[in-house]
């Protein structure tokens, strides 16, 4: 059986371990990266099941990183995370298939891999 592999891009360590140690103990791979650019180099060379991009992040935010990665993978899911709850239809309309606001709790992250990754 082919183990999920997820892509977050988020510049907050404690989010960052959260996540990780969450999917880990379900069984899948999770990639971090720190930024949006980071995230869309990796997405070149690497294949995800799940992309998660944090909004605010330096270098390429979580809606730029979004659109580029999109040109290059037009049907792979992204999910956006974010605080700030009055941004979430722009980023709907951005390229992204779901919004989460933050903080990323157990609920969320099992929507998540329910929604997404079984």
């Amino acid at each position: 059986m082919n183990r999920k592999k997820v892509l977050y891009a988020e510049d907050d360590f404690v989010n960052q371990e959260l996540l990780r140690v969450k999917l880990n103990k379900v069984k899948i791979q999770c990639d971090i990266v720190s930024d949006g650019k980071t995230a869309v180099l990796k997405c070149r060379n690497n294949k995800y099941d799940l992309i998660i991009l944090d909004h605010y992040m330096p270098v390429l935010d979580g809606m730029q990183a979004a659109k580029q990665i999109r040109k290059l993978l037009p049907k792979k899911p992204i999910v956006a995370l974010t605080s700030d709850d009055n941004i979430k239809e722009k980023l709907l309309r951005n390229g992204f298939n779901d919004v989460i606001i933050k903080p990323l709790r157990g609920d969320k992250i099992k929507r998540l891999i329910e929604l997404y990754l079984s």
